[in-house]
């Protein structure tokens, strides 16, 4: 009996047929990332303004109390989330809706990814010194 060498046919297209079935459920997946990444960055950055904001008014509490002489950052208005994150700015890309806070309130403001329709809403706490 002759030693065999190489692959049949059939096997090339067994192989052809189950890359190809992986590939086509895969592809779809990787399509869709960015539109997933997106999202989560829009509310990734929306928590990390609220958490800023909560840590915020806690050192405008306790400064205010004689406790402590932190830092704090005049919050009047939702648009002045991004002196509140590093850079003091917000990401590139991103804005927030306008709206006045009065000092010690906490209202409910949006932030926005201007290309896209993206948008998460987020507690900001007014505080002044």
């Amino acid at each position: 009996m002759k030693k065999q060498a190489g692959v049949t046919l059939v096997e090339l297209s067994a192989v052809v047929v189950i890359s190809s079935i992986l590939g086509a459920m895969a592809v779809p997946r990787f399509i869709d990332l960015a539109d997933a990444a997106l999202d989560v960055s829009v509310v990734n950055i929306a928590r990390g303004i609220e958490s800023a904001s909560a840590l915020n008014y806690a050192a405008s509490f306790i400064s205010r109390s004689g406790l402590s002489t932190d830092e704090v950052v005049t919050i009047d208005n939702c648009d002045d989330a991004g002196s509140l994150l590093t850079g003091s700015s917000l990401p590139l890309g991103y804005s927030v809706t306008p709206m006045d806070i009065a000092s010690s309130m906490a209202v409910t403001c949006t932030i926005k990814h201007i290309d896209s329709a993206k948008s998460m809403t987020f507690i900001m706490q007014g505080t002044s010194l």
